[in-house]
């Protein structure tokens, strides 16, 4: 479902990891806060050369690289459960799709702007707002190659990102393109091993019939009965697995389908950090 690989493409484009900082809750520059969120960056990962983050929808494999001096992570995604939508199949994309890519932190630092302070969910965060960021052109994979109207929501205690909404052109059907304009909220922040995670992800997007028509909706709706009539008649021991595996996302998926608007939890469950993966798992 094309959906739901835009929403896996940008989370992971997105998760961006820092450390505890400066406290700053006043009005600040563009250049400022950029430099302050890259030195807290820097700072935290120092130590860190690759980590692993498991959710219960994808695992996000990051490998440290040096560009122009300064460190940054190519990702290697590999998504598992309801991919299509017919069946428990996965599939792995590679990108270097780091806030703090050169090619994408210049963009930032040339056409962004503070906008203030606003709160998300009673913390308060710096706004900052970016006309569009393509994306590197290595990450052909990607569903999504430019964000446009992009705001970035930082929470200035630890110089994490609380939300992020953009827009962006979306292929629904074969030659027929939409503008959607998805939401990410990011919360439950845990520290391990210096690496700010956030634990519990949710993706927010409306699916009008402009992008999931009602004959759509029916053939996701027959795949998903199939898929459950699949899962009934596994062994004991492989259903269980594939329950657990697919904890929450058929019932995010049933909502998702009766109503007007998309709305999907990712939950971390592991945190893995340097365990030495190789570097062919990034080409």
């Amino acid at each position: 479902m094309k959906e739901k690989r835009i929403a896996t493409a940008i989370l992971t484009a997105f998760t961006i990891m820092a450390t505890p900082f400066i406290s700053e809750t006043h009005a600040m520059s563009v250049d400022e806060l950029l430099d302050t969120m890259r030195d807290a960056y820097e700072q935290s990962h120092r130590d860190i050369e690759d980590y692993t983050i498991v959710t219960d929808m994808y695992t996000a494999y990051h490998k440290k690289h040096i560009v122009d001096g300064r460190p940054a992570y190519k990702t290697r995604t590999e998504t598992s459960g309801l991919e299509d939508m017919g069946g428990a199949g996965g599939s792995a994309t590679v990108s270097r799709s780091d806030l703090f890519d050169p090619e994408i932190y210049d963009q930032i630092r040339a056409s962004g702007s503070y906008e203030g302070m606003e709160t998300v969910d009673g913390t308060r965060t710096h706004v900052l707002s970016v006309p569009s960021i393509n994306l590197p052109e290595e990450d052909i994979d990607m569903d999504v190659q430019t964000m446009q109207n992009v705001r970035l929501f930082i929470e200035p205690d630890k110089w994490v990102p609380r939300r992020i909404t953009f827009d962006v052109d979306a292929e629904i059907e074969e030659g027929q393109i939409r503008t959607v304009s998805p939401e990410i909220l990011m919360g439950d922040y845990r520290n391990v091993e210096g690496l700010w995670v956030p634990y519990s992800t949710t993706m927010l997007m409306e699916v009008g019939d402009d992008i999931l028509s009602p004959e759509k909706r029916e053939e996701a709706r027959r795949q998903l009965a199939q898929l459950e009539q699949q899962m009934e008649q596994m062994p004991e021991q492989q259903r269980q697995m594939m329950e657990q595996m697919m904890a929450g996302q058929l019932d995010q998926l049933r909502d998702m389908l009766e109503g007007e608007r998309m709305e999907w939890t990712i939950n971390v469950r592991e945190v893995k950090v340097n365990s030495g993966l190789p570097d062919s798992m990034f080409e």
